[in-house]
């Protein structure tokens, strides 16, 4: 769980729904079907959870936890391991300077790594996720060996995207309609440093998997030999998502509502004009601009739809960090 009194001054924090479902079991009983094929992501009270993650283990193959691993100690992950949880993700923003500072208050980062410690002695599977900014680009780095030390499974870099907190009234635009500003990298920094994580993936030699995400077609024999590059959006065809009051949507960066769990059965909403209308918005086909003749375009899908809207207001003209 993303505990809001951790992350008070989290200044790109996406905005929250404050209320919950008030039965998630319920919910996870319509989804039990499509758990072995469709990511689910569904967010949950904290008071109910450990109620509604042995329930979800009795029905999910795998069940993941999102968390900023700040109260979990000893006790949290060996009752986590008996209840069922595969693999539980932790977000670290960079070396403890830039990641107390982001999440608004000291010994955050050191509760983070304590996290990792008692997880993997449980024999947990530990993914750390770090949002890549203009001002985390070296502090990322120093963490890959840290998170190789402690034992984490995949270390993933996400270049941070224009929406809740970082939208697009934060940025600037440059010349060209590229973007930029105080948190995002020009689409040519990004590809530097796409390149720069890779030379030092390869110092680290170890059995992390350390993986950034999107990289439009880079050579990957000749430039990348260790990332794990693999991207393309997947939102509306293995994964969706459901909020905490209910609603589906493709994905929390895209919050198109296709309808209500509350409501209507999955596969009605599955199936629905509405979802049939919403999964245009990541038909290649329709690419503009640049995507349209590139010769890319089926590997990388034109990017991230919910980027482009963010900055371009069109889904269709490719991904904010495309140097192509």
């Amino acid at each position: 769980m993303l505990l809001r009194e951790a992350n008070k001054n989290l200044f790109f924090e996406r905005s929250r729904e404050d209320k919950f479902h008030p039965k998630p079991k319920i919910v996870l009983d319509k989804l039990e079907q499509y758990s072995s094929s469709v990511g689910l992501n569904i967010a949950i009270d904290e008071r109910m959870f450990f109620e509604i993650l042995r329930f979800a283990a009795e029905r999910i193959p795998r069940v993941t936890v999102t968390s900023n691993g700040s109260l979990i100690d000893k006790k949290i992950s060996q009752r986590l391991k008996k209840e069922g949880v595969s693999a539980l993700k932790i977000s670290i923003d960079g070396t403890e300077d830039f990641h107390d500072k982001n999440r608004g208050y000291k010994g955050a980062y050191q509760k983070a790594l304590q996290a990792i410690r008692y997880l993997t002695a449980e024999g947990i599977e530990v993914r750390v996720q770090s949002t890549l900014m203009r001002e985390n680009t070296g502090s990322i780095v120093e963490l890959m060996p840290v998170l190789s030390g402690l034992g984490a499974r995949v270390h993933s870099i996400v270049p941070v995207s224009p929406i809740g907190r970082a939208r697009p009234q934060r940025l600037r635009r440059s010349v060209g309609g590229q973007a930029s500003g105080d948190l995002m990298l020009s689409p040519k920094e990004y590809k530097d440093y796409v390149l720069g994580v890779n030379r030092a993936a390869k110092e680290i030699n170890s059995k992390t998997v350390f993986e950034i995400r999107p990289v439009f077609g880079l050579d990957f024999k000749n430039n990348l030999e260790v990332l794990s590059t693999k991207y393309k959006c997947e939102a509306l065809k293995t994964t969706f998502e459901i909020t905490p009051t209910g609603k589906v949507v493709p994905c929390s960066f895209f919050p198109m509502e296709m309808g209500d769990i509350r409501i209507s059965g999955l596969q009605d909403i599955w199936v629905s004009d509405r979802a049939h209308q919403i999964r245009r918005v990541f038909d290649d086909k329709l690419l503009e601009g640049k995507c349209r003749d590139c010769q890319i375009r089926k590997e990388c899908g034109g990017g991230c739809p919910a980027n482009s809207y963010a900055i371009y207001k069109k889904h269709h003209l490719g991904d904010v960090y495309c140097w192509k």
